[in-house]
């Protein structure tokens, strides 16, 4: 296959000299290309997933919800008895609509990335708090909007992750492992730092305005304690190890050793468009998207071959998702750069050149 549309819309990182970056393309069960910016972007080497992160806790919220342990639409207090009832606005004004794992799910919340809210500070207090303490603490703080009202990227899928270990009894990482990483052959995917070593990771970049260049950083702030498993942001994990989940996805979410990881109907479900009118607004990818369960989903192609209900997401290091499940195609870019908007920006280079180059 000749890749050379997507060749130039890989040679804008190097153009750009982005310190790290790889790609991995697969397509109909097989990887059709690959690439590595520079030798320190090994496919094997671990890095933070940040909002990559999503699209794998919704696949296990979804796999609950297949077995009937978790519905979409119950009120979130059938899981966490703790927490009884939702208040809107700093006035704390009792919720008319009940806070659900859809809403969750679909940045329809009011959770936004608050990270000054009063329980939640208390909660972060303790460096040993679980997924679960924290998340109980958090779901007491207000939120800024009616649930199911308007779109507000935040929390949901951290929440989200707290409420499979309560269902669950085990923790949100331990669920993960046990029911998506292991039975993929992840063995390089993780949420602790611990399992790695923080010298083994990529380091991390942030994008410099003002010297067009790049500065390392070092936290990812999105991991609040040392047990807080982010079902948001918080999955450290290698290209070779995403692409894996990626193409099982890709396959209607049948693996080839026959593992179901997830049902079509799930699949079509987290794709499926989830905004309300005004909340479709507010949500800031374009006309072309929407947001569905942990995932964007494509509701608008009159300018390109990719197909509605093309899913995935990206991340705030600048990795990118794809899912294309009526093709069997799949695309998973590896980066760290935070902060870096010309990046997000290529990611549709990257798309629609792979598109382009396999005749699709």
């Amino acid at each position: 296959m000749d890749f050379k549309n997507l060749e130039k819309a890989m040679q804008f990182y190097s153009e750009n000299n982005a310190p790290l970056g790889n790609i991995k393309v697969v397509y109909k069960g097989e990887i059709v290309y690959e690439k590595a910016i520079n030798a320190k972007s090994g496919f094997d080497k671990p890095f933070y997933m940040y909002s990559a992160t999503k699209v794998i806790t919704a696949v296990a919220a979804m796999q609950l919800v297949e077995k009937g342990v978790l519905d979409l639409d119950e009120d979130v207090s059938k899981y966490i008895p703790t927490f009884k009832n939702v208040y809107v606005g700093k006035e704390k004004k009792l919720s008319k609509t009940p806070q659900t794992l859809r809403y969750l799910l679909s940045m329809q919340s009011g959770y936004g990335y608050n990270f000054d809210k009063e329980n939640l500070q208390k909660a972060v207090l303790n460096k040993n708090a679980t997924t679960l303490s924290v998340v109980g603490e958090m779901l007491k703080d207000y939120v800024n909007f009616e649930p199911g009202s308007d779109f507000e990227y935040g929390f949901g899928l951290d929440i989200a992750g707290g409420i499979i270990e309560a269902v669950t009894g085990v923790s949100f990482d331990e669920y993960v492992k046990k029911n998506i990483f292991e039975p993929l052959g992840m063995k390089n995917s993780t949420f602790k730092l611990s399992d790695v070593g923080e010298k083994n990771i990529w380091q991390q970049y942030r994008f410099n305005e003002k010297t067009n260049g790049f500065d390392k950083e070092d936290n990812n702030i999105f991991v609040l304690t040392d047990k807080f498993y982010a079902g948001g942001a918080g999955l450290i994990g290698t290209t070779d190890d995403y692409i894996k989940f990626v193409k099982v996805m890709a396959n209607n979410g049948l693996a080839d050793n026959g593992f179901r990881l997830i049902s079509k109907k799930s699949i079509d479900e987290m794709k499926k468009p989830q905004l309300c009118e005004k909340a479709y607004k507010t949500y800031w990818k374009g006309p072309e998207y929407s947001y569905g369960l942990g995932v964007r989903t494509l509701v608008k192609n009159d300018n390109s071959r990719v197909p509605l209900g093309e899913f995935g997401w990206d991340s705030a290091g600048n990795s990118y998702v794809l899912i294309d499940n009526e093709n069997n195609l799949g695309i998973f870019f590896g980066c760290l750069v935070l902060g870096w908007n010309k990046g997000y920006e290529n990611h549709l280079r990257i798309r629609d050149a792979v598109y382009e180059d396999l005749g699709l």
